[in-house]
């Protein structure tokens, strides 16, 4: 059976892929995460962090919809800084 590039993209954009408006709602739930992180370090800690970094397949737009009770991931990296006195 022959499978056309259209049927692929299709199946890539229709069955694997989150949409994306479901995508803008999960990376707002990212930066909710990152704001309210940065806000307890800042509260809690000695260490400085310089930025945060939403990375991974949710950001570039290849994160495949959840299914069988794997849910969506979403990658940050930190970057630190030196340590405050508090």
């Amino acid at each position: 059976m022959k499978i056309t590039d259209q049927q692929i993209k299709y199946f890539d954009s229709n069955v694997l892929k989150i949409d994306s408006e479901k995508r803008d709602e999960y990376i707002v739930q990212v930066d909710n995460l990152i704001e309210r992180l940065q806000a307890k370090i800042d509260e809690e800690t000695t260490f400085e962090v310089k930025k945060f970094i939403k990375t991974g397949s949710l950001v570039k737009g290849t994160s495949l919809k959840p299914r069988d009770g794997i849910p969506v991931d979403a990658d940050v990296a930190v970057v630190f800084g030196r340590f405050r006195s508090k």
